[in-house]
């Protein structure tokens, strides 16, 4: 049995820090039991992802120094079924309004206004969706499945609230 060990000598802007693996690493799932052992590095399948997300390339495109796509398209594929990212990002979102003391804050519209009308908060849509606009990858719709969209956007929005929560 050989095992090939991937080791990345190039650090590129979207890759995780140790600080920041250190708050995501024991949320990622764990190996199926009574399955084969993994060899790859959940760290570096974490990193190709976030790569792909933020350069908006396709699958088979990520560099050489990178595991190859089809096992890194696995472990997206079985995180975004099982939902994985959807519970990734919900314990980190709970991690940041603790730390950084943020309240839901329900923007309702007056009973005597009819019609269309700004929000007086609608600067906080618009300014995240200004920050998924930073992930290339949400840029265009060329996902097959609408699943893999929502996975994309959990997966840029992972990426930003573990910013704030370990900026270095």
């Amino acid at each position: 049995m050989v095992y090939v060990v991937f080791v990345k000598t190039k650090r590129y802007p979207t890759d995780l820090t140790d600080s920041q693996w250190f708050i995501i690493q024991h949320l990622i799932p764990a190996a199926k039991p009574g399955g084969r052992p993994r060899s790859l590095d959940m760290r570096l399948v974490v990193d190709v992802i976030l790569y792909l997300t933020v350069g908006g390339i396709q699958w088979r495109m990520p560099p050489s120094s990178f595991p190859p796509w089809q096992s890194v398209y696995t472990y997206f594929r079985q995180w975004r079924d099982d939902g994985a990212w959807r519970r990734l990002h919900d314990t980190i979102r709970v991690r940041v309004r603790q730390r950084f003391r943020f309240r839901l804050q329900p923007v309702l519209r007056p009973q005597e206004q009819k019609g269309l009308s700004v929000l007086p908060r609608r600067w906080v849509v618009e300014r995240t969706f200004a920050w998924l606009g930073l992930s290339r990858r949400l840029c265009k719709d060329d996902e097959r499945l609408p699943e893999s969209s929502v996975a994309f956007i959990h997966i840029a929005m992972i990426r930003l609230m573990v910013r704030r929560l370990a900026p270095y």
